[in-house]
C-alpha cells in the first residue's frame, strides 16, 4: 500500500506544470516538445503589431512557437496522453505546493528552476545549488477566473471601453489593442479600496444611526411622560370646570329658590291682607251658600238685590282673582 502511494506521488509530480506548479490543465505541446498548461502559455505570448505572437519555451529552448494573427494557444497540439493520465488520477493536488529546497521550509513556491525544475520559494533562491540556475516566476491556477468567450482563454483583463468586458491576452493585443485596459488585479485592488471606503462610511453612518436611534427613544420616552402629565392636567382642568359649573348652578338654584320663596311670601301676605283667611267670615259665606242653594227660583228673583249685596260683603271684587270675578259676573248676569 505504501509502495502504491509512493508511486502515485511520483506520478503526480511528473504531471505538474513547471510554470504554475500545479497539475496540468489543458496541457499543450510547444514545437520544442515541452508541455505546459494552456493558460500558462497564454501569459508567455509576445505579440507583434499584426497580432501574431511568439511563445518562448521557459526552459530556454532555441525553438520558438509562433502563432498566427488569428491563432491562440488552444490551436496547439494537445498532450492527450498527459491529459488522459491527469483525468484518471483521483488524488490531484488541491493546495498550493510547498518549497522543495528544504524539508524544513514550509513556504509557498513562487518560482521554478529552469535547469532542474525544482520548485522553490523566494527565500530559497539564493541557496539553490543548481549550476547555471535561472528561475521562472510561477502562478497558480484560479478556478474562479472568467474565460474569454471568443478565445476560450482566461480573462485576465477588463476592457473599460467595452463596458468592463473580460478579455484575454489575445483580445488585449488584437481586437482591443487600442482600448483602455485594466488587469483584474488592478480592478480587484480598486474594488477593495472602494469597499474599505464604503465600510468606513458605513461605520460612520452606523454610529450616526445608533446615535439618532438613541435620541429617538429618549425623545419618545420624554413625549410619553409629557403626554401623561398633559392628560393629568386635562383631568384637573375638567374637574375644576365641573366644580365651577356646579358652584354656578348651586348659586342660580339658591337665587331661584329665594325668588320663589319671596313670591310665595308676597302671595301669602296678599291672601292674609284680603281677609279670605278669616275663618268666621268663611264660615258665614259657606252658610250663606247653603242657604242660596236651598232657595227656589222665585226666591232668587225676589231676593236678587239682597244676594248681590251679601256677595259684595263676603267677597269684595278687588280682593278676588280674575277667574272668580268672571264666575261671579256670569252668575249676576243670569240673575239680572
Amino acid at each position: 500500500m505504501a509502495l502504491a502511494e509512493a508511486s502515485l506521488d511520483q506520478l503526480s509530480s511528473l504531471l505538474e506544470c513547471t510554470i504554475c506548479l500545479d497539475t496540468y490543465h489543458h496541457p499543450k505541446h510547444l514545437k520544442c516538445g515541452h508541455t505546459y498548461c494552456q493558460h500558462c502559455l497564454d501569459d508567455l505570448a509576445t505579440f507583434k503589431e499584426d497580432g501574431s505572437a511568439e511563445i518562448p519555451c521557459p526552459f530556454k529552448c532555441s525553438t520558438k512557437t509562433r502563432l498566427g494573427p488569428h491563432e491562440t494557444v488552444s490551436t496547439l497540439n494537445t498532450a492527450y496522453v498527459v491529459n488522459n493520465i491527469v483525468n484518471t488520477l483521483s488524488n490531484v493536488k488541491e493546495s498550493n505546493p510547498k518549497c522543495q529546497q528544504s524539508k524544513k521550509c514550509k513556504r509557498i513556491v513562487s518560482c521554478s528552476c529552469a535547469t532542474c525544475g525544482a520548485k522553490i520559494c523566494e527565500k530559497c533562491q539564493n541557496i539553490h545549488s543548481c549550476i547555471n540556475k535561472s528561475f521562472i516566476n510561477v502562478t497558480f491556477n484560479d478556478k474562479l477566473q472568467p474565460l474569454c468567450k471568443e478565445h476560450n482563454s482566461p480573462g485576465r483583463y477588463v476592457c473599460i471601453d467595452c463596458h468592463n468586458k473580460f478579455t484575454c491576452v489575445y483580445c488585449k493585443n488584437r481586437s482591443h489593442k487600442n482600448h483602455e485596459m485594466k488587469s483584474i488585479a488592478e480592478f480587484g485592488e480598486e474594488a477593495r479600496k472602494w469597499f474599505q471606503c464604503f465600510i468606513g462610511s458605513f461605520e460612520e453612518t452606523k454610529l450616526v444611526l445608533e446615535k439618532l436611534t438613541k435620541e429617538y427613544h429618549e425623545s419618545l420616552k420624554s413625549f410619553k411622560c409629557s403626554r401623561e402629565a398633559f392628560v393629568l392636567e386635562l383631568k384637573i382642568r375638567k374637574l375644576k370646570r365641573i366644580e365651577d359649573y356646579l358652584k354656578k348652578l348651586n348659586t342660580e338654584e339658591e337665587n331661584l329658590l329665594l325668588s320663589f320663596d319671596q313670591k310665595m311670601k308676597e302671595f301669602e301676605s296678599k291672601i292674609f291682607s284680603s281677609g279670605l283667611t278669616n275663618n268666621t267670615r268663611m264660615q258665614e259665606f259657606s252658610k250663606y251658600m247653603e242657604e242660596f242653594n236651598s232657595k227656589c227660583d222665585f226666591e232668587l228673583v225676589a231676593e236678587k238685590l239682597e244676594i248681590k249685596r251679601k256677595l259684595c260683603i263676603y267677597l269684595p271684587y278687588q280682593e278676588l282673582s280674575p277667574v272668580i270675578i268672571c264666575i261671579l259676573n256670569t252668575i249676576m248676569n243670569k240673575m239680572a
